[in-house]
């Protein structure tokens, strides 16, 4: 991971506003942000670039849903929506199964996977969540 963020395959640019318009990107949109809950929508939408929905706080007790997300790549977490930050479990919708494939070789190589644990627990907190909602 390190080599990749110090290669010239990486370059942090800040705010999306900044981005070389003619370059490849990738824009992350926090929906809604953190602190100031406002409902940010993406800077920049061309063909050369990517956006990822980072979707932690889209849950009811933080803001009104008003419609599915529909988005390429969305990333959730279940620490904010919980309280259980300590089990650093998120998950990823992609539309895309190429870059899901992608998406998964790069967890393989960079991590050495997510405890049992901490999958179980996942599993138990969002089957709770699912089913509080068919009540």
């Amino acid at each position: 991971m390190a080599n990749f963020l110090r290669s010239g395959l990486f370059k942090w640019s800040g705010d999306a506003r900044c981005f070389d318009k003619e370059g490849p990107y990738i824009e992350m949109v926090t929906y809604p942000n953190n602190p100031d809950g406002v409902i940010r929508e993406p800077v920049i939408n061309r063909a050369n670039g990517m956006l990822i929905h980072d979707l932690a706080y889209y849950w009811p007790q933080y803001t009104a849903i008003t419609s599915p997300a529909d988005h390429d790549i969305i990333l959730f977490t279940v620490s904010k929506c919980t309280g259980h930050a300590g089990s650093r479990i998120g998950w990823a919708l992609v539309r895309d199964e190429n870059i899901a494939r992608k998406m998964v070789k790069f967890i393989e190589i960079n991590t050495i996977g997510v405890s049992k644990e901490a999958q179980l627990r996942a599993a138990n907190i969002l089957e709770t969540i699912s089913l509080s909602c068919q009540r």
